[in-house]
């Protein structure tokens, strides 16, 4: 499996700068990771949540957990990124099938990818120069308290010492400290 972010991102940014008003850029880079937050939620992929069910990282990664996990996650986090950086929302069924094809993208990357580090620097290559791209000199700048706090937490949280685990929740945590030190930012 290669790195959340930026590998699965660079699977769909691609489409947004390709055709922008086709596509939900949130919702497509939100939606191609959005499997591997089913890991930061049960911690493990040894137990499943409930008896004589798959675990939850199963069902996300799984073609049902399409609609099942990564839509309503998607749509949730694009809901909570545009109301805190107060952005225009494009059509929902845009931002819908942005989430589904930002998803599948992330199971089919997954299914295609034997070699996770090559997979990986494949992905930050492709990425981070888009992001950069997007971004220019306007990096959004994270909400330092939470990031510490987070940090500090992290590894004594349930399955810590496993890696998709973790990179998880560093990659989860990041974003509500971007979305939090954008939030604190723009209030007078």
């Amino acid at each position: 499996m290669p790195a959340t972010f930026p590998s699965h991102a660079a699977a769909v940014l691609g489409l947004k700068f390709w055709k922008p008003r086709w596509f939900d850029g949130i919702a497509l880079t939100v939606g191609s990771a959005a499997p591997d937050f089913a890991y930061a939620v049960d911690g493990t992929w040894f137990e499943a949540p409930v008896p004589d069910w798959p675990p939850l990282y199963a069902i996300a990664h799984s073609w049902y957990g399409i609609a099942l996990w990564g839509l309503p996650v998607t749509l949730v986090a694009c809901w909570l990124t545009r109301r805190t950086f107060e952005q225009d929302r494009p059509d929902v069924w845009i931002t819908t099938a942005s989430a589904v094809i930002g998803t599948a993208s992330h199971v089919v990357w997954d299914l295609l990818s034997p070699n996770d580090l090559a997979s990986s620097i494949a992905g930050a290559l492709i990425a981070v120069p888009l992001l950069a791209l997007h971004f220019g000199r306007s990096w959004p700048k994270p909400h330092w308290p939470t990031l510490i706090a987070g940090a500090v937490a992290l590894p004594f949280l349930p399955g810590a010492a496993l890696a998709h685990t973790t990179g998880s929740r560093i990659v989860l945590l990041t974003g509500l400290s971007l979305l939090i030190g954008r939030r604190t930012k723009t209030r007078p």
